[in-house]
């Protein structure tokens, strides 16, 4: 090899990150997911990465506007590859002689308008990442496509759990059941959440305490989880949901309607299902089955969802598009 092959074989591989979801100080919650993925990718030796944030919250036009960040950033630390968040945020990515890959999140395949614009931009790309399998079905068969699913932060939940102070669900007592999302939020489908509890009470006698994971510190949802009996999805779309991820993390049961990965990630585990149908009926009687046995073992996901395992396959990719780039 020669000195300038060795000396680009040597140097670190760069990353720019370019996503619409980070979070800020306005909205601590949002993307957390991504800034673990970057997090990880740092505590790599011979990785460093840049992020350039769009505030599509703000103002969707943020999409075209922050190309002029996007081409700075890029002239400057002149990555090795750009890992593109969301599909819409392909909109943001000037022409350019770096390989590019993206990731799809849910929203991006499902949304039928934003289908259609994310996998027209696709065709740019070297390959696609998505957070589930069943999401790999939604992409053209013949674009490299890799699975890798959203992580959780293992040191919250490792403190949560040793600090777990949640009684023994015993008969009679008070069952606890948390709704992961803000209620606000038409997607989340609340009035399904709020109809299966009121089935729990009024049709099955169960005492109910509804907790609701809103407006929290991402470090203190482990916490919150730890101390729940159940949690309750019950959302019309999602992708690879976390906060399920950091419920199976906490030793936390986990009842959901029938969307994204959530058959993969309650699969084999106790307390946990997944509902046929969209009704109040028979998601009350999942909660009763799940409660009847013991909760999920943690040690079982936080193998599964560690943000540096995601992160080593990660770097597997970026190397492989990068190519002769480097």
């Amino acid at each position: 090899m020669s000195d300038r092959g060795q000396a680009r074989g040597n140097r670190p591989v760069r990353v720019l990150i370019v996503t619409n979801m980070y979070p800020s100080p306005a909205h601590p919650s949002d993307g957390v997911f991504v800034a673990r993925q970057v997090e990880a990718l740092e505590s790599i030796p011979g990785v460093e990465t840049e992020v350039v944030y769009l505030d599509t919250i703000r103002r969707t036009s943020a999409y075209m506007t922050g190309r002029s960040a996007v081409r700075r950033a890029t002239r400057q630390f002149a990555p090795d590859v750009i890992h593109i968040h969301y599909g819409l945020t392909q909109l943001a990515i000037p022409r350019s002689s770096v390989p590019s890959v993206v990731t799809f999140h849910g929203s991006d395949l499902a949304i039928a308008w934003q289908r259609r614009v994310s996998l027209a931009l696709l065709a740019s790309r070297c390959a696609a990442v998505v957070v589930s399998e069943e999401m790999r079905r939604a992409l053209p068969s013949d674009v490299p496509t890799v699975v890798v699913s959203s992580s959780v932060d293992v040191q919250a939940i490792r403190t949560a759990l040793a600090e777990k102070t949640r009684r023994p669900l015993a008969d009679g007592g008070v069952t606890r059941i948390a709704f992961g999302s803000s209620p606000s939020r038409p997607e989340k489908d609340f009035a399904l959440f709020s109809a299966t509890v009121e089935r729990l009470r009024v049709h099955h006698g169960i005492a109910v305490e509804v907790v609701v994971v809103e407006g929290v510190a991402p470090e203190r949802v482990p916490s919150i989880l730890c101390d729940v009996d159940v949690l309750l999805l019950t959302s019309l779309r999602e992708g690879s949901p976390t906060i399920t991820k950091e419920a199976l993390c906490c030793g936390t049961r986990v009842v959901s309607t029938d969307v994204g990965d959530m058959r993969e990630q309650c699969a084999a585990l106790s307390g946990c299902r997944v509902a046929e149908t969209r009704s109040a009926d028979e998601l009350a009687q999942l909660v009763l089955a799940a409660i009847s046995e013991e909760p999920p073992v943690p040690e079982l996901s936080l193998e599964r969802y560690d943000p540096l395992r995601a992160a080593r396959r990660l770097l597997e990719l970026y190397r492989s598009v990068a190519g002769d780039h480097r």
